[in-house]
């Protein structure tokens, strides 16, 4: 085994009430902690909202030449 954890998946609700503690002013941290998350998870949860580009950016190769 590697000793890392696998990633924890919030769902929509968590994910709502995480929003509303930090727009509310608390910390991710407190949010996390109060949540029982961890502080990347949430982290990780609110990136797409705070990020003005997408979760995933496709890359494609070039062709290679002739």
């Amino acid at each position: 085994m590697s000793g890392r954890a696998r990633p924890r998946v919030i769902g929509t609700a968590e994910l709502a009430t995480l929003r509303r503690l930090v727009d509310d002013g608390a910390s991710v941290t407190e949010a996390a902690r109060t949540l029982k998350i961890g502080r990347s998870t949430a982290y990780a949860a609110l990136a797409p909202l705070t990020s003005n580009y997408p979760t995933r950016i496709p890359y494609f190769y070039p062709a290679a030449p002739p």
